[in-house]
């Protein structure tokens, strides 16, 4: 696993009250360590904390509030940088009604995956998402609209006729 600052922090802390994850487990009061420890690793690698682990944990280690939020916003930083470096432009099909996961699935790979000739001029770009989203309607015939992702910080929303519906920007 890769060291954050959220990691160092907890480390930091547990080996300073000479604990282990899993009698934090135990203190937080979690039977199932394995997973407690799956959890907290989630939640610190990928802010994915439905559970309000950091928030338990940083009372428990009783860690400061502004070393918490400052850790936390450095790895943010972080997951942003790599997501925006990881992105790739997609096309999403906007169903008339909700797919069953597999049926869409299936829809996604029997379609094959979208490809954006990276030197192409804007233009050509929106025509090869609307080019894409026309194969599909033709193929399933029911789909009401796409949304082209075409960068990490602007979407685009069209209807079945190819009418743009909405410009969405990101700010990161």
């Amino acid at each position: 696993m890769n060291m954050n600052a959220l990691i160092q922090l907890i480390d930091e802390r547990l080996n300073e009250r000479q604990i282990n994850k899993t009698e934090l487990a135990q203190r937080l009061g979690y039977n199932n360590t394995n997973k407690f420890i799956r959890r907290l690793d989630t939640a610190l690698t990928e802010l994915t904390d439905p559970n309000h682990l950091l928030q338990k944990i940083t009372v428990e280690l009783h860690i400061p509030k502004h070393l918490i939020h400052a850790a936390h916003a450095d790895v943010a930083r972080a997951l942003t940088e790599r997501l925006k470096l990881e992105f790739k432009p997609s096309v999403n099909i906007i169903h008339k009604r909700r797919l069953e996961m597999m049926t869409a699935w299936g829809r996604h790979l029997a379609m094959g995956k979208f490809e954006l000739n990276e030197a192409s001029s804007i233009s050509a770009q929106f025509e090869q998402a609307q080019k894409h989203y026309q194969l599909y309607q033709a193929k399933y015939q029911d789909a009401q609209g796409y949304r082209f992702n075409r960068t990490v910080y602007e979407s685009y929303v069209f209807d079945i006729d190819g009418e743009m519906q909405d410009v969405v920007f990101k700010w990161y």
